[in-house]
């Protein structure tokens, strides 16, 4: 089995990315992920980087996050074309996420050569 990559290891990756609004957010969010902090969550979960991005409800935040990761520029167009049809906002993220799935953003941001 493939290990998964902690929430620590998400924010080390993301840290390493342009400093701007959104690379703040994407912290903040996840530094108290293990806590049920400013969005109430289940304490004690030791969720993976996986999980999280697999709820994280921010078209917005996701684009930003693919982008500056280096996903295909092919794959965000198709995605932010999909979550711009859509207007609920967990239905956007779902839509990023089918096409850039954590697969393709986990290559991005730890195995850019290949």
């Amino acid at each position: 089995m493939i290990k998964e990559i902690s929430i620590d290891e998400f924010m080390g990756a993301i840290k390493k990315l342009p400093s701007n609004e959104r690379r703040e957010h994407w912290l903040g969010w996840l530094d108290e992920y293990d806590e049920p902090g400013f969005y109430n969550r289940l304490a004690g979960q030791n969720r993976s980087a996986k999980y999280a991005y697999n709820h994280m409800a921010s078209a917005g935040m996701l684009l930003w996050l693919i982008e500056v990761a280096g996903v295909k520029k092919n794959l965000i167009k198709l995605a932010e074309s999909d979550s711009d049809q859509l207007t609920n906002v967990h239905q956007k993220s779902a839509a990023i996420r089918k096409r850039v799935p954590w697969g393709v953003l986990e290559r991005a941001l730890w195995r850019p050569s290949e």
